[in-house]
């Protein structure tokens, strides 16, 4: 049986994940409690507090015991653009809650997922979802930016003391692209002196240049489906439509 556990599943891409491995065993991490009948496991958690994303990968290990027929993969999807500012006016709870979640969390989870099934013959799949952010620049979003930057090197790392393990763990990123999702629908909201690319962005929709979420989380099946996933540490959802 194939497990996968999802964290931000509640809405956008998460909830078209759930979706898209309808037909696995699908453990979703959220915020608040979802209504969709895909899910087969769920846990409320609060990602920005590391006490009760540890909590969570505690009951995980409580939860469930594998066999070495099995598959689990833990996809990190969950994330925040916010703050849109300016470098200088950005607070640092700002900083603290963007690290939090778009990094701290992968990590705590991450690294429970590799303590926890060390020693398991199963298939281990990890995907921490990136972003184009991670090695551009973008005015406005030096906390988005960076946070992802750190999850990518987070990311390298963990393939590096992987790689020679007998059971050991395959991590790559994923870049799902621009997708029309209620973070999208943030991004467009913000000031324009916070966040100078707002009018691209606004075009993008007008245009009708934004991924579907669907489109995304079949790419993203495509990528753990593969034969030879694993093999590259940073991959793209133009790779895998």
């Amino acid at each position: 049986m194939r497990y996968v556990v999802i964290t931000g599943a509640n809405r956008g891409l998460g909830e078209a994940l759930i979706n898209q491995f309808k037909d696995d065993h699908v453990i979703a991490i959220t915020r608040t409690t979802t209504e969709n009948k895909n899910v087969d496991k769920q846990y409320t958690c609060d990602l920005s507090n590391e006490g009760s994303v540890q909590h969570v990968v505690d009951e995980l290990k409580r939860d469930y015991k594998f066999n070495d027929s099995d598959e689990i993969v833990l996809i990190n999807n969950a994330g925040t653009v916010k703050p849109v500012s300016r470098a200088e006016n950005t607070c640092i709870e700002g900083y603290m809650t963007s690290y939090k979640i778009n990094t701290l969390a992968p990590i705590i989870l991450s690294t429970g997922f590799v303590d926890w099934l060390r020693n398991s013959k199963c298939k281990k799949k990890i995907v921490n979802i990136s972003s184009g952010a991670a090695i551009n620049a973008v005015s406005g979003w030096s906390a988005y930016c960076s946070s992802k930057a750190a999850l990518n090197m987070f990311t390298d790392v963990m393939r590096l003391e992987q790689e020679n393990e007998q059971y050991g763990v395959k991590v790559v990123t994923f870049r799902p692209g621009v997708i029309d999702t209620d973070m999208q629908l943030e991004i467009r909201s913000s000031k324009k002196e916070d966040f100078e690319d707002l009018e691209r962005f606004i075009a993008m929709k007008d245009n009708e240049q934004l991924l579907p979420a669907d489109q995304v989380a079949g790419a993203l099946a495509n990528l753990i489906d593969s034969e030879d996933f694993g093999q590259v540490a940073h991959t793209a959802v133009q790779d895998f439509l």
